[in-house]
């Protein structure tokens, strides 16, 4: 192989042990980087929140409106985040 020859994969774990996706030869061999989401609320909205940029914010006609409606948006997606790590206890009542 070229030595400047790189190949990038994605991959998610299988939903089960007996499933495999990929070779683990080959997962040994590479490096892997995890981009996980922040554990806790703040950082999960923060996180949201910058993907948006000011000038994305202040081109609406109404800059505040849509501010609100982001932010609600943002929240809801740190709560969501966050309760993703809980599993099915997260959302069930049983």
């Amino acid at each position: 192989a070229h030595e400047d020859f790189r190949c990038f994969i994605s991959a998610e774990p299988p939903a089960m042990a007996s499933m495999r996706n990929m070779p683990e030869s080959l997962m040994q061999s590479c490096i892997k980087v995890a981009n996980e989401a922040p554990s806790d609320v703040k950082s999960n909205l923060i996180r949201a929140w910058d993907n948006f940029s000011p000038e994305t914010l202040e081109s609406c006609s109404k800059p505040n409106e849509m501010k609100a409606c982001l932010f609600s948006l943002c929240w809801f997606h740190a709560v969501v985040c966050g309760r993703r790590r809980f599993g099915q206890q997260g959302w069930s009542r049983k």
